[in-house]
């Protein structure tokens, strides 16, 4: 580390001119943005995907509404917990408002619930409100994706403008000394190429970090619309005429 501050390249990078430190240290400040993305989105995945596999092999066997609530617990915390939450709450305000108009009852217990059945209509009605929770899922997936991509975009591109600006005071330096010797170029090429390099060092990490993340949200996304489907097909032999 200590090395590092004793090198040549920090020598260049001490002499470059503010606009140069400036767009590096927007680069570094860009680049531990993607380390911190990269970390919590791993982490994400990892326990997401692990949930949903779980959730998909559970949902498989149930059989009436207290295990669906049972199995909303379980998954509490996590985006399963919630796509069972949000449906479970439609589902009990779809069954509780049939029993009501059939019944006139204003209580409603959970044993009555479980004994109400319910039309094609009103199980496709149910269904297609399956989608909204999908949708709140799939943005949690892919939350932060966008800053990656915009990175590893901008990236290049924000380190060639350091590199045209230092170059120009390259030229400014040869206009200057009257000579384009080795010794009046170099150190101005060098110290706009680091800022290349810095550009490259955040886009080809942020690139890899970003590919990778939407392979896996691609994973979930396929995962949760299988829950969706065994949950409503679940529904369907739970609560079906």
């Amino acid at each position: 580390m200590f090395n590092l501050f004793k090198s040549s390249a920090w020598e260049l990078i001490k002499q470059l001119d503010k606009i140069s430190k400036f767009i590096l240290l927007a680069l570094f400040i860009t680049s531990i943005i993607c380390l911190a993305i990269f970390i919590l989105k791993y982490f994400f995945f990892k326990r997401e995907l692990a949930s949903v596999k779980k959730l998909k092999f559970k949902i498989r066997n149930i059989r009436d509404f207290n295990d669906f609530v049972v199995l909303r617990k379980e998954f509490e915390g996590t985006l399963g917990g919630y796509f069972l939450e949000e449906n479970l709450m439609e589902l009990r305000k779809i069954l509780e408002a049939k029993m009501k108009s059939s019944e006139s009852s204003s209580s409603v217990g959970e044993k009555n619930i479980l004994k109400i059945g319910l039309t094609e209509n009103e199980l496709e009605s149910f269904n297609s409100g399956l989608d909204l929770s999908l949708s709140y899922v799939n943005s949690e997936s892919e939350k932060y994706l966008p800053i990656l991509s915009t990175s590893f975009t901008a990236g290049p591109l924000v380190g060639l403008l350091g590199t045209v600006w230092g170059l120009i005071h390259v030229f400014i330096n040869i206009g200057q000394e009257k000579s384009a010797d080795i010794t009046v170029v170099g150190p101005g090429i060098a110290e706009a190429l680091i800022v290349t390099l810095a550009g490259l060092v955040v886009a080809i990490p942020a690139m890899i970090f970003f590919h990778y993340f939407v392979s896996k949200h691609r994973r979930l996304e396929q995962d949760f619309i299988d829950v969706a489907e065994l949950f409503y097909s679940s529904v369907k032999s739970v609560f079906s005429k």
